[in-house]
Formats: C-alpha cells, sequence, structure tokens
C-alpha cells in the first residue's frame, strides 16, 4: 500500500512538472529575446576588454522571419547595410549568412549581470560582445 501510494505521488509530481514546461522555449533560449537592434559594446582580445571607438563599432538587427541586417563601417568610413538569413541550431547558437557572400558565422547567446548579450568570435581569445539596444 506504502510503495503504490509513493508510486501516485511520483507520478503527480512528474506530471505537475511537465505540464508546468513553457511552450515557446526554442534551442536553449526563448526565440523573442534576439529579436531587435544588437550593438557592439565592446571587444576582447588576448590582453582583455576593451572599449571600441565610434568607427569600430558594428551591429545586428533580427526580426522574426529569419531575416535581419548586419551594420558595419566601411573602409571610407561610410555606415553599409548587409541583408542576411539567420537561424538557430539548438543550444544557446545562431548562425548567420550574409547575402554579399561573406563566410556563414554563429553568434552565441547569452548573458550576464548587465543583461542578454551576443557574442561574436574569432576565436577563443577575440570575441566581441553586442548589447540589446
Amino acid at each position: 500500500m506504502k510503495k503504490g501510494l509513493f508510486y501516485a505521488m511520483l507520478l503527480a509530481v512528474i506530471t505537475l512538472m511537465v505540464s508546468g514546461c513553457r511552450t515557446d522555449w526554442d534551442g536553449g533560449y526563448y526565440r523573442h529575446e534576439v529579436l531587435g537592434y544588437w550593438e557592439a559594446d565592446y571587444a576582447v582580445d588576448g590582453a582583455g576588454s576593451y572599449t571600441l571607438y565610434s568607427n569600430e563599432i558594428d551591429a545586428y538587427r533580427f526580426y522574426d522571419d529569419g531575416t535581419g541586417e548586419y551594420y558595419y563601417y566601411d573602409r571610407y568610413g561610410y555606415w553599409t547595410r548587409v541583408s542576411l538569413r539567420w537561424d538557430d541550431r539548438g543550444g544557446r547558437r545562431l548562425w548567420v549568412r550574409y547575402s554579399d557572400g561573406a563566410p556563414s558565422e554563429y553568434l552565441d547567446y547569452d548573458f550576464d549581470r548587465y543583461g542578454n548579450l551576443l557574442i561574436s568570435r574569432d576565436n577563443f581569445h577575440t570575441y566581441r560582445g553586442y548589447r540589446l539596444r
């Protein structure tokens, strides 16, 4: 009798846990959290974190339909826009494909004490942090 009561309670707890789960969970983050305009906030290299000069700032804009734009200053100093397509491949990672033929890359989605963060990595020691504006 006690064993039957234990299993009944266990089943009830598991049912409550499963039914309380959110249904918009998509690959390690809530997809709507990455929508919007993300601007470079800082960069990190082997020597540590540093502030970006205004002509070094770049940005991403993500739309719900899997499209977006990448903005950067070109070599002449003009603010340039490139169309992109993005999707998530699971975890906390966004895959980005640029329309101008630049190599595809991934952005890691994370957070720190200041809020949500996108990270673009050149390698393990060099990366940029982007904040939602």
